[in-house]
């Protein structure tokens, strides 16, 4: 159990934005906290598959094939973001230096810094935000849809009206010009005394064109209304119940248009023409009518697959947000979530040695690798020098060669100077500064050095402040 308990522990681990391998080397007490924000981070996964997932699956017509891949890519996605974002709350552990605007030398020492609320972090923070936001909102869809769906209702049958009314009023001026044109030809075709016939057998018609031109003018009116509402910024409740009445009221107007529309393609094929002279024109003018009528038929139909095709997804978000509290509280809750690891990791510099253990190591890496790159560097300008020794030394020995016969101890002599001179000694890297790698401390020239109180102090503690 125990041995369960500590592999879920150094896993969750794994996903706190730190180097594991450091932490497995701590006490359990520091590894507990960084464990708690493996599982924050683990939760926050979990969070950004689900909202994905249910987001793509609505999307793509309920399609799991589609959702449950792009919900597992959106999720690693924001996770490696995070830990990134999480790897940058480390504080500086190796020694640096910088220089300040009077161009003096500063050392910017080990975990120096403790303010949270720096600009770096709130920028941070701000974008963390932003993520966690977007991610909410999917969220609050899966888990509160149903309590949307009066509001929803009530939002697809205004758009239905205000689409109907704008395409509808465009049809209905043609039933109006054709109307007219037909009145025309009565005036020119009709003789005396049969005009009231005439105006009797169109009177259905006719009243189903002066029908739809009073719908155009009301209806509107009310748009007008409801528009003047919605261009104000706070809605007073006494305002929003007498919206919801226009609402209705106009949906209510546009379902006895198109209850009209079609009980009139149904009448107007009992509508004869008496008059010889205009029956061919009234048939025409029939025809003409009916194609508008099928026109606006054909609209209302296509408009009804449209919003039955519609999930209203972003609507429903509005709704939610504006009409349900507990959707803010997820809100609340999904960015406390992505907020709490941060402030974990930033506390745990504070209550633990973790940064000391990791600073020792992390010192101990960086000098080894120092110290094995100039061996390396040594060993490559040592074996440089000594082929180069060997071959000068083998082109002056030939020149000697001419003297070695007659004078014998002065050959000897030059020999020896030449192999002390081209001595192979080993090479190493000049340091301009006294804590290399890290180069923080400059080397004291003794010329520079003065008999005084501050140079010695300055001497002896060399970190130290002025």
């Amino acid at each position: 159990m125990n041995k369960a308990v500590n592999q879920l522990r150094l896993f969750l681990c794994t996903f706190s934005g730190e180097d594991d391998i450091i932490i497995k080397k701590c006490p359990k007490e520091i590894q507990l906290s960084f464990a708690f924000i493996g599982l924050f981070v683990i939760l926050i996964f979990i969070g950004c598959f689900v909202s994905a997932t249910t987001f793509t699956y609505s999307l793509f017509d309920e399609n799991p094939m589609i959702s449950t891949p792009f919900g597992i890519f959106w999720a690693f996605m924001i996770i490696i973001i995070y830990l990134l974002l999480l790897y940058t709350i480390t504080p500086p552990i190796l020694p640096n230096n910088y220089k300040n605007k009077k161009r003096k030398l500063v050392v910017t020492k080990v975990n120096s810094n403790n303010r949270f609320l720096t600009l770096s972090m709130l920028l941070r923070m701000g974008f963390i935000l932003l993520l966690a936001i977007i991610i909410a909102q999917p969220l609050n869809v899966y888990f509160l849809s149903k309590s949307t769906e009066t509001s929803i209702e009530k939002f697809k049958q205004e758009q239905k009206a205000r689409m109907i009314i704008v395409s509808d009023s465009l049809l209905i001026q043609n039933e109006v010009t054709l109307s007219k044109d037909f009145e025309h030809k009565i005036n020119l075709k009709v003789k005396r005394g049969n005009e009231n016939q005439m105006k009797l057998e169109k009177q259905a018609i006719d009243l189903k064109i002066s029908a739809d031109s009073i719908f155009v003018k009301n209806a509107f009116s009310l748009l007008d209304s409801i528009n003047k509402m919605d261009k104000l910024s706070i809605l007073p409740k006494k305002l929003k119940i007498t919206r919801d009445s226009l609402v209705t009221e106009l949906s209510s107007l546009v379902e006895k248009e198109i209850e009209s529309d079609y009980q009139f393609k149904i009448d107007v094929e009992r509508i004869t023409c008496s008059d010889k002279s205009l029956k061919e024109d009234f048939e025409v003018y029939k025809n003409n009518l009916v194609k508008v009528i099928d026109s606006k038929i054909e609209n209302y139909q296509k408009l009804d697959a449209l919003l039955d095709k519609s999930n209203f997804y972003l609507q429903k978000i509005a709704v939610l947000l504006k009409e349900n509290p507990i959707s803010w509280i997820i809100t609340m809750a999904v960015c406390l979530l992505f907020l709490l690891p941060i402030y974990l990791k930033f506390i745990v510099r504070n209550k633990t040695g973790f940064y000391d253990k990791k600073e020792m190591i992390e010192k101990r890496l960086v000098i080894d690798a120092y110290n094995e790159f100039k061996n390396h560097y040594s060993k490559i300008l040592s074996a440089k020098v000594a082929e180069y020794n060997k071959k000068h030394k083998a082109e002056i020995h030939q020149s000697l060669l001419k003297i070695k016969d007659f004078k014998p101890k002065r050959f000897k002599q030059l020999l020896l100077e030449i192999n002390e001179e081209y001595r192979d000694e080993p090479v190493s890297k000049y340091e301009h500064w006294a804590d290399c790698p890290f180069k923080t401390q400059k080397k004291l020239n003794e010329s520079s050095i003065s008999n005084d109180e501050k140079a010695l102090l300055k001497l002896l503690y060399p970190n130290s402040e002025d």
